[in-house]
């Protein structure tokens, strides 16, 4: 998928994603996508009519789906042993990679809000120190990777 280099003596600890939940949205809307336009066209007798026309549309909607799903699978937020790495996607030719050591770090916040964030037990980290910050988002288990950059911190 992506390579990412370690530095000389560290270690990798933990590698987060976005949680598989973030594609629900997507998914629900993709579905609609697909069934509202092929069921008007049955319904109304214009499948032979408009056949390429829908074809067109089901490849413009699966090339969004496989694009959403892409982009949720590269965005990858790791943890190392000296550093935090976010490598976020916001298109495929788009890669932002922002880091910060942990030796750096002066502030975690884990924030989580909504019924839906708790029902699925994602949130979002915010690591803040040396002029910059790195922002896990959506991550799943929040909690457990505040408590490993806290203990990192006082080793």
């Amino acid at each position: 998928m992506f390579s990412f280099d370690l530095h000389e003596n560290e270690k990798l600890l933990k590698v987060y994603r976005q949680s598989e939940s973030l594609l629900i949205k997507p998914v629900v809307l993709i579905i609609l996508a697909l069934y509202i336009p092929l069921y008007l066209a049955y319904q109304y007798y214009l499948v032979q009519k408009l056949a390429w026309l829908l074809v067109l549309w089901v490849l413009l909607v699966l090339i969004y789906a496989i694009n959403k799903y892409l982009l949720w699978l590269v965005t990858t937020y790791l943890i190392t042993d000296q550093r935090v790495v976010a490598v976020t996607y916001k298109s495929l030719a788009k890669r932002q990679t922002v880091e910060l050591q942990i030796k750096d770090i002066t502030t975690v916040r884990q924030k989580s809000s909504g019924l839906f964030s708790h029902l699925f037990k994602f949130g979002t980290l915010e690591l803040q120190g040396g002029g910059s910050a790195v922002v896990f988002e959506s991550i799943s288990g929040p909690t457990e990777a505040k408590e490993l950059i806290d203990r990192l911190k006082t080793t």
